[in-house]
């Protein structure tokens, strides 16, 4: 081989070993527009960092990145941060993979993200974060991956448009601090969704526009510190959430825009918001696996959740201090954990709560509610009845008492006779009543619901009354006279 073309070999060899080589393996920090500018020169081919790349403004003079046009891959975390001067990221437009974290943080002269648009892959997290001035995500076109998203704290955002293409997120999103975010559009592609969505203290959110297509969330679902989100319209589709829905000091005063949602195996958590009036607007929610209402100051009842079921872990009722009505409860049962009802100091009565459990639980807790008189509900009755723990106290005369409560469990609902010789036992019971009165026999008995529905009746003169087959809780036992009837709470364990 002769000499010139021995040459041309060797420089063409080593060309593509220059254009294939992974370069800085221990990162790169660019803090002046020279050394961007310079990049090409002091690195010639290297366009798959395997360290981290860092571009730093802070009082530098940096104002372009197309001195960064060759790289391709970064197999570390790529930081931009406290750019005074940076309008656009266009540069880093052939980057398609990105090892670690994108971090997009405290850029005041950014207006949009395009610079990204080959962007496909990226191995941990997406945060853009304090960029004063952007006002659209439009940049990423080609991302579909990331671990997580954060998108905070951009005074200027207006709404998601941008990240319509990313569909797979393993720890979740969370978008908060917008102080102009609208809507949550660019979010449409999600029907499934996979670890939590946090959208917290964006002031001028007033719905979830954009989440519609929304069917299932395999997380926590957290919407607070929303002021002024006056519904949940927006993820109208949503059905399932299999972590917590938290809804913290927001401006709802009903959950219209929910009429989907049939079950949220977590824990319902509805906390401080000041507006709020009832639940209206989750008509086929049917399971939850706890509640926890507290410090809702203007929440007078519970409408809005008679469709519910089942309460699996616990029910936590707290200081709401207009709250007067819990009847929308009636249908719930198969509570297992405990019962806790306190300082709602404008309820009354406990009727709602008959169903809650039908066997032993945790505990009960009735207490600082101050105008609370009626607690003889079957679920508390058959708790302390059974000798399960409890406190009871700071309420109202007639529920002050565990003694108290007991014997309004047992006494009469309706006792015009005032017939105090009149004696039915065992009360509670498992199957089997007695009937005793020094009086003649009555002529008919009927056993009733807690609302006075007759679910059954016995002629009177059968004094032992089999009741075996009805579902544990408080019944009434209507007692036919001649000329007078009685009405008896009876307990059926």
């Amino acid at each position: 081989m002769k000499p010139s073309c021995l040459l041309i070999v060797v420089i063409q060899l080593c060309s593509t070993f220059l254009s294939a080589q992974h370069c800085l393996s221990e990162g790169i920090i660019f803090t002046r527009q020279s050394q961007i500018d310079s990049f090409p020169i002091n690195y010639p081919g290297c366009s798959q960092i395997d360290g981290d790349l860092e571009i730093a403004g802070e009082q530098s003079d940096i104002h372009s990145l197309i001195g960064l046009t060759q790289l391709q891959s970064i197999y570390g975390e790529l930081k931009i941060h406290n750019l005074d001067n940076v309008i656009s990221l266009q540069g880093l437009n052939q980057i398609t993979f990105i090892g670690g974290s994108l971090r997009i943080e405290n850029n005041p002269g950014l207006t949009t993200c395009n610079g990204f648009n080959n962007l496909n892959h990226l191995g941990e997290a997406l945060i853009i974060k304090t960029n004063d001035n952007l006002f659209s995500l439009i940049g990423f076109d080609s991302l579909h991956r990331a671990t997580s998203l954060v998108v905070s704290e951009n005074n200027q955002l207006l709404d998601l448009t941008g990240i319509e293409n990313l569909d797979t997120l393993v720890f979740g999103m969370t978008i908060s601090s917008n102080p102009r975010l609208k809507s949550l559009t660019g979010l449409e592609n999600w029907k499934v969704f996979f670890g939590d969505l946090r959208i917290y203290n964006n002031d001028s959110l007033i719905n979830l526009s954009g989440l519609h297509n929304l069917v299932t969330l395999f997380g926590t679902f957290n919407v607070s510190g929303n002021a002024n989100l006056l519904s949940f319209q927006g993820a109208d589709s949503l059905k399932e959430i299999y972590g917590d829905f938290e809804a913290f000091e927001n401006g709802l005063t009903a959950f219209a825009g929910l009429d989907r949602l049939e079950s949220i195996h977590g824990s319902f958590i509805v906390k401080s918001n000041q507006v709020l009036q009832n639940f209206m607007g989750l008509s086929r929610l049917q399971s939850v696996g706890a509640l926890s209402f507290t410090d809702n100051s203007t929440l007078t009842s519970l409408a809005g959740l008679e469709g519910l079921q089942t309460i699996t872990n616990s029910v936590g009722i707290l200081s709401n201090t207009s709250l007067v009505d819990l009847s929308a409860l009636i249908n719930a049962s198969n509570l297992k954990g405990q019962i806790i009802i306190q300082a709602n100091t404008a309820l009354p009565s406990l009727y709602g709560l008959d169903h809650l459990c039908n066997t032993f639980i945790n505990k009960v807790d009735v207490s600082y509610n101050d105008h609370l008189s009626d607690c003889a509900v079957a679920s508390i009755c058959i708790h302390l009845t059974h000798g399960g723990v409890y406190f009871i106290g700071g309420n109202s005369t007639g529920c002050n008492t565990r003694e108290e409560i007991i014997n309004d469990c047992l006494t009469a609902t309706q006792n015009p006779g005032i017939l105090d010789d009149l004696y039915i036992y065992p009360n509670p019971t498992y199957e089997r009543i007695e009937i005793t009165s020094s009086l003649s026999y009555p002529n008919s008995f009927s056993l009733l619901d807690p609302s006075g529905k007759i679910l059954t009746s016995w002629p009177g003169d059968s004094t032992s009354l089999d009741i075996s087959e009805f579902a544990p809780g408080m019944y009434i036992l209507n007692i036919q006279f001649a000329n007078q009837q009685v009405n008896r709470r009876v307990i059926k364990l």
